[in-house]
């Protein structure tokens, strides 16, 4: 339509020739309409850019690369505000950059991610890991991948060496960031899954576990908050007397506060627990041990009872004065509801100072204020 409104020489110099056919076609208002769609259309292209984005500093947040706040959903709509934001911020400022050099840029930044993309999918591959099992495998492999690497490799030479130098800096700042930031909290997420695994049932050690305890850890920003349910409610924190006797006592205690949160014997609760503390100890430190037990039956059943002891209680050679113990109990069909309890206790009991705070509380009613206030964090 437009060769057809508009002459060889008006098309070839015109900057806007569909608003200028308009405009041939019917008048000034034909213009205006035209012109109005068209700044339209590059807004709403430019949101979606940076909605599209946006996908990267969320994600990189929610595995601890960039701070966590960065994560932050709406609860209503679970739009990530934060990370749209941000990128709105860096597309802003990047506006301020000459137009060449900010095409190389974004060009050698997407190049160099499907190099490294490419480079994981061997590493990923050859490392034999027992865990990794995609729905997907790459025929001819590793061909298409070495290919991939030298064609982007060579096309990021053919930029020049600004694009290259800025790929390379891209990199630099990257490795700094994980180094700095990242690394500490990547070690933090799979440390607390090395724990947990080791104080969970015996029942629920499957093949799935570590990357279901992972997704937990990793992902419990996106999550509901345990204070969605009644549980934080139902949570009892007691002080153990100086001369309380030992474990044989702690679930007896347990099983009588358990039983008056659940609707189970107070007796099958005492047995499970001594049951499962003689299959492997409790204790996550010498600090604090999570008891947890599950229960048979489809009762949509869970509590939480608390001890504190400022004496100690003997569970192990390796833990033989516990001063916090975190007694868990559910049914086996509210399993993920119970491994997330197990996690965001390892969260609350990692936190700096959190002996000291404990240890030093004026009362259970304290501790138990602050307790629901860090799990639900």
């Amino acid at each position: 339509v437009t060769t057809g409104l508009l002459s060889g020489e008006e098309f070839s110099t015109s900057l806007n020739p569909v608003a200028d056919a308009a405009a041939g076609f019917s008048g000034r208002l034909g213009w205006i309409v035209i012109s109005a769609a068209a700044a339209i259309a590059f807004v709403t292209t430019a949101l979606a850019g940076i909605m599209s984005a946006s996908r990267y500093p969320l994600a990189l947040a929610r595995d601890g690369l960039l701070p966590g706040f960065i994560s932050r959903v709406g609860r209503k709509s679970g739009t990530p505000y934060t990370a749209i934001l941000f990128t709105g911020l860096f597309v802003v400022l990047s506006l301020q950059l000459n137009l060449e050099f900010l095409v190389k840029t974004a060009s050698a930044v997407f190049m160099l991610t499907y190099i490294l993309a490419n480079i994981a999918v061997i590493i990923l591959r050859e490392s034999r890991l027992e865990n990794y099992k995609p729905l997907f495998k790459s025929p001819l492999y590793p061909l298409p991948q070495i290919l991939a690497i030298l064609i982007y490799l060579f096309l990021l030479a053919d930029m020049g060496w600004q694009a290259f130098a800025i790929a390379l800096g891209f990199m630099a700042a990257s490795l700094l960031v994980y180094a700095f930031y990242g690394r500490k909290r990547a070690i933090h997420d799979f440390a607390l899954v090395h724990l947990l695994k080791r104080v969970v049932d015996s029942r629920w050690q499957d093949e799935g576990l570590d990357k279901e305890l992972l997704e937990i850890v990793e992902n419990r920003d996106r999550m509901p908050p345990l204070s969605d349910s009644d549980i934080l409610d139902k949570i009892s924190v007691f002080d153990l007397d100086s001369d309380f006797p030992g474990l044989d006592d702690l679930w007896r205690r347990s099983a009588a506060d358990l039983s008056k949160i659940l609707k189970v014997e107070s007796g099958v609760i005492e047995s499970a627990l001594a049951e499962r503390e003689r299959d492997i100890s409790t204790a996550l430190t010498p600090f604090t041990a999570i008891p947890h037990i599950v229960l048979d039956g489809d009762l949509q059943q869970f509590g939480i009872v608390c001890y504190r002891s400022k004496e100690g209680i003997l569970f192990s050679d390796r833990a033989p004065k516990v001063h916090a113990v975190f007694v868990c109990t559910g049914t086996g069909d509210v399993r993920h509801l119970h491994l997330e309890v197990l996690a965001s206790i390892a969260r609350f009991v990692s936190q700096d100072e959190y002996e000291h705070r404990w240890m030093g509380a004026d009362s259970t009613g304290e501790l138990r204020k602050w307790l629901k206030s860090g799990l639900q964090e």
